[in-house]
């Protein structure tokens, strides 16, 4: 039998050691962490191809328990993989209702996931309610992205987006992006029902002259030949220089415009 010398001995121990040493790195090895990047909750709630557009009539004094409700039996503390965020609007309390119509607009990947959200919801904030609630189904048309340098603007100026067909605006550094961000809120939102016979483009050249517009949301209301949409801003003085604003009944069709506060404004966890 042959012996192996010390040097052998050496090598082939320096060998089995690296090789060792290459298997943990493969083990172990963690890539770098990217917990607090924005970008996938944001692409989540840019793709959402459905919504659901609600109108509640809360009985006075029954907001904050109305609002907490809402918040309890809502997808926030379930994993749906349909949800995508949804937004509270807390009206202004100069509006002419008083201040107790509330709207707010949930994002989806499916209506069987909405449905189930909002049955087992209603049965919870059922008591704080004058009414029933309006309820709209509704397929995501093309959002609209304010311009990042709005505030050197001597214009107006707005973006076409539609879901999952323009990566750029995830390649350029573009602040209107904090439209589709969730978790923050106190931004003035507006969510308007629109009657039937008014088309996309006279929606789209009114977002186009929202002043301190961060982004706009246009949707088809179902089979109704509707639509609406919901816009945020950066600056509230145009949106709220249109009050009092508020829902009316046009036959049988809620038609109007509600301001209101970003309350809630949330994804999943």
């Amino acid at each position: 039998m042959r012996r192996v010398s010390v040097p052998e001995r050496s090598s082939l121990v320096l060998y089995v050691l690296a090789l060792l040493a290459t298997i943990v790195i493969m083990l172990f090895w963690v890539t770098p962490s990217y917990a607090g990047d924005p970008i996938p909750t944001i692409r989540n709630i840019y793709g959402a191809p459905y919504a659901v557009l609600t109108i509640y009539d809360i009985k006075p004094g029954m907001e904050v328990q109305f609002v907490d409700a809402m918040v309890r039996s809502g997808p926030y503390n379930r994993l749906l993989s349909g949800f995508a965020n949804e937004r509270i609007l807390q009206p202004l309390p100069n509006q002419k209702d008083g201040g107790t119509t509330y709207s707010a607009l949930g994002r989806y990947y499916d209506l069987g996931t909405a449905n189930f959200v909002e049955k087992e919801r209603d049965l919870t904030i059922r008591q704080f309610l004058a009414h029933d609630p309006i309820r709209y189904e509704a397929k995501l048309i093309e959002h609209w992205l304010g311009d990042w340098g709005w505030e050197r603007q001597t214009k107006s100026s707005a973006t076409c987006v539609e879901p999952f067909k323009n990566d750029e605006i995830f390649q350029k550094h573009l602040s209107s992006l904090s439209y589709f961000k969730a978790g923050y809120v106190g931004q003035v939102g507006a969510l308007e029902l629109f009657p039937k016979g008014v088309s996309i483009d006279q929606i789209r050249t009114q977002i186009r002259h929202h002043a301190g517009l961060s982004g706009a949301s246009i949707f088809a209301l179902g089979d109704s030949g509707r639509f609406a949409c919901y816009c945020e801003f950066f600056k509230s003085s145009d949106v709220t220089a249109r009050l009092p604003s508020g829902y009316s009944t046009s036959g049988e069709a809620l038609v109007g415009e509600q301001v209101g506060v970003v309350l809630q404004n949330y994804v999943s966890r």
